[in-house]
């Protein structure tokens, strides 16, 4: 009994020293010392000469083809759901077919039969990808289809909607006049080309 007192004691006065060494460690007293903070010269500070580089503006790269690929979000799904919103829902009815593609993100193309949807009463019309798996994709969907106007850039009311595509008179937009080559024969037989 008393050997379990005397180790009782000892363990007590084992951690009250580990605790307060650990607890003396924490604590430890930093000395007071006030940092060299500079103070506002009451003088001014001449300016030193530092040489002027002009700002480059930044001017935007053209890019390397007008040609750009978008990713685009297609709703694709079973055939059969979707010719339920297409022939069911808004009572389109297949117009047009034709064998299209269709590009996915990593770059592969898929052939596929693509059929147009129109409803004539309320004009609106659905681009349908028919795959051979079941799997049908709205590639684009829209209202107003009419006829396309003679003049695209006629107003509204005046032989079409009124089509104002834009301009772009880019190097890649201009046409460039035809190489004409005239060939002559002579009597020796060789030919003599002329670029104009």
């Amino acid at each position: 009994m008393k050997l379990i007192k005397l180790w009782t004691i000892g363990l007590c006065l084992g951690l009250i020293v580990a605790c307060s060494s650990v607890y003396a460690d924490q604590h430890e007293l930093k000395p007071n010392i006030i940092p060299n903070v500079p103070t506002v010269p009451s003088d001014p500070v001449p300016k030193k000469n530092v040489p002027l580089v002009p700002e480059v503006p930044t001017v935007p790269q053209a890019p390397q083809s007008p040609i750009q690929k978008w990713p685009t979000m297609v709703d694709c799904g079973p055939t059969q759901v979707i010719l339920g919103l297409v022939k069911g829902k808004y009572k389109e009815q297949e117009f047009i077919l034709s064998n299209g593609m269709v590009q996915l993100p990593d770059g592969r193309i898929l052939a596929a039969p693509m059929l147009i949807y129109l409803n004539p009463q309320t004009k609106t019309f659905t681009v349908v990808a028919h795959f051979p798996n079941a799997i049908s994709c709205i590639i684009t969907s829209g209202k107003d289809m009419q006829p396309a106007p003679r003049n695209p850039n006629a107003p509204n009311g005046q032989n079409g909607p009124g089509l104002k595509p834009g301009e772009f008179k880019g190097p890649f937009m201009e046409v460039e006049k035809p190489t004409q080559i005239y060939i002559n024969t002579t009597s020796d037989g060789p030919l003599i080309a002329k670029l104009n």
